[in-house]
């Protein structure tokens, strides 16, 4: 299973996702907290799992593009 963050906004009752996508639950967190410090109007956010394939790395404070596999 991978992991996604989710961010909700001021007003707004749902949580949206921006498709990236993590393999592990640290990295997703990680990234939710940089992002939605980074927000204006980030209200809350949570980590998913999801089954789509991970896409991202989070290393250093930077997303980081995984590299497909040959």
């Amino acid at each position: 299973m991978n992991y996604r963050y989710t961010i909700k906004v001021l007003g707004d009752p749902k949580f949206y996702n921006n498709a990236v996508v993590f393999a592990t639950e640290a990295e997703a967190v990680s990234a939710a907290i940089c992002k939605a410090t980074l927000w204006t109007l980030a209200e809350d956010w949570q980590v998913e799992e999801t089954s789509d394939p991970a896409n991202y790395g989070f290393e250093d404070g930077q997303l980081v593009p995984l590299k497909e596999n040959a």
